[in-house]
C-alpha cells in the first residue's frame, strides 16, 4: 500500500499521462479519473504525515493524557487514509476492468464486422 505522497504523484502522473496518449473515450476518463484519485491520497497523506510529525513522543508507548486526542485524531486519519488506498484500489481494478472489457468488445466487433464485409467480396 502506498504511503509516500510523492509515489501517489508518479502514479497520477502516470495516468495522466496514459490518459494521454488513449485512443478510447472509456479508457481515457477511467485514466484521468485515477489521476485524480492518487493526487486526492497524495494530498491526504501529506496531512497524515504533518499531524503525525507535530504529535508529540509517545512516552512508554501512550501519548501523555492531555495529548491522546491528537494521538486519537492521529489514528482516526491513518485509518481514512489507508481506507482511501483500499478504495482507490478498488477503483482503479474495476476501472481498468470496465476499460478493457470495452476494449475487448469493440475490437471483437470490428473483427466481426471486417469478417463480413471481406466475406460479402468473395
Amino acid at each position: 500500500m502506498p504511503g509516500d505522497p510523492k509515489e501517489c504523484r508518479a502514479q497520477a502522473r502516470r495516468c495522466t499521462d496514459l490518459a494521454a496518449m488513449a485512443t478510447d473515450s472509456t479508457l481515457k476518463k477511467a485514466l484521468s479519473d485515477l489521476a485524480i484519485s492518487w493526487a486526492k491520497l497524495a494530498d491526504e497523506l501529506d496531512r497524515v504525515h504533518e499531524l503525525r510529525r507535530k504529535r508529540p513522543p509517545a512516552s512508554r508507548g501512550k501519548p501523555p493524557p492531555r495529548d491522546r486526542g491528537a494521538g486519537e485524531q492521529n489514528d482516526m486519519a491513518l485509518a481514512r487514509v489507508k481506507k482511501i488506498v483500499r478504495d482507490i484500489h478498488d477503483i482503479a481494478a474495476n476501472k481498468q476492468i470496465d476499460a478493457i472489457k470495452k476494449i475487448a468488445d469493440d475490437l471483437r466487433r470490428d473483427g466481426e464486422e471486417g469478417a463480413k464485409k471481406k466475406g460479402s467480396r468473395d
